[in-house]
């Protein structure tokens, strides 16, 4: 065992914070304790709301589908009504996660991240909940993945006012919430924390009945109705103009 850091924080606690090859060592990667289901839930309604407004913007207004070319950008219209619902000018206060748009290469694309103080997860749209398709995997994708190794964790140890020593892992775990749509309904939403390698999965959990139960209620909502007319107002002056 290599310490990397030692630091007297008081009288009472000293963090030695080291790096270990993991032998026997059980790492936490359950979704349900990263994200607890109250933060899930908000997380539902968000998309919710935004397929949402991109399904009315549609229903009342045909035409936009009317173009050859619309099949070719429908996916970023809807990933961006998706999105946008995460910006600072649109998401409630209480959000319990911070929000991070980072670029990710040099086109100009930018990445969607949620982070709490156990997780940090990418928002992504995709076919189906199969998290490998055999494309090259992206560089951002396998550095943010390199924190879910099971074989090099950052590890803190720390010496509570009892004297008992508590194992707590530095660095927190990387999870991709893959979502997709068949028509207008939903057809998967899942939790994903990939190996490092991106390749396969240390653990999926599928949380559609999850989601259409928040959904149930989130259509029953006076406020998430309002949110959605109003959004969907935005969206058509930005299309058609005042």
């Amino acid at each position: 065992m290599k310490i990397l850091k030692y630091t007297k924080m008081s009288d009472n606690i000293t963090d030695i914070i080291y790096k270990k090859r993991v032998m026997g060592m059980k790492t936490n990667f359950a979704v349900e304790s990263l994200i607890k289901k109250d933060d899930r839930e908000k997380i539902y309604k968000v998309i919710y709301i935004g397929v949402s407004v991109y399904n009315r913007l549609l229903k009342d207004n045909p035409q936009l589908e009317d173009s050859e070319f619309f099949s070719e950008i429908r996916s970023r219209v809807l990933n961006f009504f998706v999105k946008r619902q995460f910006e600072e000018d649109i998401l409630s206060k209480d959000f319990p996660f911070k929000i991070e748009i980072k670029k990710i290469n040099g086109f100009g694309n930018k990445a969607l991240f949620l982070q709490n103080d156990f997780a940090r997860m990418k928002i992504s749209k995709n076919k189906s909940n199969k998290l490998y398709n055999g494309n090259k995997i992206s560089k951002y994708m396998l550095d943010e993945a390199k924190i879910n190794s099971k074989h090099e964790k950052q590890i803190k140890l720390v010496i509570l006012d009892n004297r008992e020593l508590e194992v707590q892992q530095e660095k927190r775990t990387f999870v991709i919430l893959s979502y997709g749509i068949n028509g207008k309904e939903f057809d998967h939403i899942d939790f994903i924390i990939p190996n490092s390698d991106m390749k396969s999965s240390i653990e999926t959990f599928n949380a559609l009945d999850e989601f259409n139960e928040t959904v149930k209620i989130s259509a029953q909502d006076e406020n998430v109705e309002k949110r959605i007319v109003e959004l969907k107002d935005k969206a058509k002056k930005v299309i058609y103009g005042n």
